[in-house]
C-alpha cells in the first residue's frame, strides 16, 4: 500500500512481534495482549490511542514508532 502512495500505520502492544516485521508506523502502548486500543469499556483512552495511531499518517514513511503515554 505505501508503495502505492497510501499511508499506512497500526498501534501496537507487542513490539517484539511487531519490530521483524517493520511497518512504517507503529504506535507503541503497554497495554495488555488484546487490548491494543486500551482497555474494555474505556472510550476516552481508545479515541486517544487512535487519534495518536492516525497522527503518525502526517509522518514521512521512514519507520517512525511513537510511544502512547498514558495520563
Amino acid at each position: 500500500m505505501e508503495l502505492n502512495g497510501i499511508a499506512t500505520t497500526i498501534p501496537c502492544n507487542n513490539p517484539g512481534m511487531i519490530r521483524p516485521i517493520m511497518p512504517p508506523r507503529v504506535l507503541l502502548n503497554k497495554f495488555d495482549v488484546g487490548s491494543t486500543l486500551g482497555t474494555p469499556h474505556d472510550g476516552a483512552t481508545q479515541k486517544r490511542v487512535l487519534q495518536e495511531t492516525l497522527s503518525l499518517l502526517g509522518q514521512d514513511a521512514q519507520i517512525e514508532y511513537g510511544q502512547f503515554k498514558a495520563e
